[in-house]
């Protein structure tokens, strides 16, 4: 059995967008196209920036550490694999249909990179079980 550590967020909204975590988990391609939402402090005092995808709609949380991070509801977050992170993040609609073949060559290269780093098993300290076990990218060439 796995140990997972959900995680509450609390404290007052942080006004200041850090770029920082972003650029340091995808290729600076992959970037432009995200906007800085909002950041969350949690109860261990670490900041998670919520960055939201214009096209696809979809979240990218990541920590200073370059973790990522899921939203499960009510201020409670859970640490998520760094390839399950941007397989969310990237809609295979966007992927098939609107991004162009630098950024699918981009997404590939997260994705290796993604792995290569150990999906953030090892900063965890255990095992991340996937969040998204049918995801449509584990199929494409």
């Amino acid at each position: 059995m796995y140990d997972e550590v959900i995680v509450t967020g609390y404290g007052a909204a942080i006004d200041e967008p850090d770029w920082r975590p972003l650029e340091a988990f995808l290729p600076l391609e992959l970037c432009g196209p995200f906007m800085w939402m909002h950041a969350v402090e949690l109860e261990d005092e670490r900041e998670l920036q919520a960055y939201k995808h214009s096209m696809t709609r979809r979240y990218l949380l990541l920590d200073a550490d370059g973790d990522s991070y899921e939203d499960l509801d009510h201020g409670r977050f859970r640490r998520m694999r760094h390839s399950d992170a941007i397989e969310q993040a990237f809609s295979v609609h966007w992927l098939l249909n609107h991004a162009s073949e630098e950024e699918r060559d981009a997404v590939r290269r997260a994705l290796v990179a993604a792995c290569a780093r150990g999906d953030g098993d090892v900063a965890a300290g255990a095992h991340i079980l996937p969040s998204s076990p049918a995801c449509g990218f584990r199929t494409l060439p």
